[in-house]
């Protein structure tokens, strides 16, 4: 089996991480998102940030400096949550390249 990044605990998190973590290995949506087949449709361009960060790259305390958090605090970006997870599971695909065992879902605290 093609195993994923596990998903740092942020506090309260542990419920949302399992079921992200339940949706990131469904081959089938893993690869409907690795794709981008919802965002390349979608009124919103918040699939265009990184969601997931590293756990050693990123303290949790600064997350509001992050770009993604930014946008959608400040509304510069439309609000899309299956954008979010789409681009969740991207950067997991991603961080796996990389060699990262854990990453931390930061777009877990726009979507609960």
């Amino acid at each position: 089996m093609n195993v994923l990044p596990g998903l740092y605990n942020m506090g309260n998190t542990c419920f949302a991480n399992s079921v992200l973590q339940c949706l990131s290995h469904t081959r089938v949506f893993r690869e409907y998102c690795r794709l981008g087949k919802h965002s390349k449709n979608c009124f919103s361009d918040i699939a265009k940030y990184k969601f997931v960060q590293s756990v050693d790259s990123f303290p949790v305390e600064k997350l509001e400096r992050l770009p993604a958090i930014q946008a959608v605090l400040s509304k510069t970006t439309k609000f899309c949550s299956f954008c979010i997870i789409e681009s969740h599971i991207r950067g997991l695909l991603d961080e796996k390249k990389n060699g990262q065992m854990q990453v931390r879902p930061i777009g877990i605290y726009l979507l609960f």
